[in-house]
């Protein structure tokens, strides 16, 4: 993946499985970084408590709240 901007300081790979078209592993190099990434022990649409997913934030933070639409 390249971003549209010619100038964009950075590029993702990817490789994926045939099998599932699931990515494997990735590779992002930005400001002469490279991190690397291994998709491992994978679960497709395993079944997960929706108490995982609650997150309250620390006292002192601040929440950016999304404006409704009209």
């Amino acid at each position: 993946l390249r971003p549209k901007a010619k100038d964009a300081a950075f590029v993702l790979s990817m490789n994926m499985s045939t099998k599932d078209y699931f990515p494997y592993d990735a590779r992002m190099t930005a400001a002469g970084a490279v991190v690397e990434s291994a998709f491992t022990d994978v679960r497709f649409n395993p079944d997960l408590s929706r108490s995982l997913f609650d997150f309250t934030p620390p006292k002192d933070a601040d929440v950016f709240r999304y404006p409704t639409g009209p």
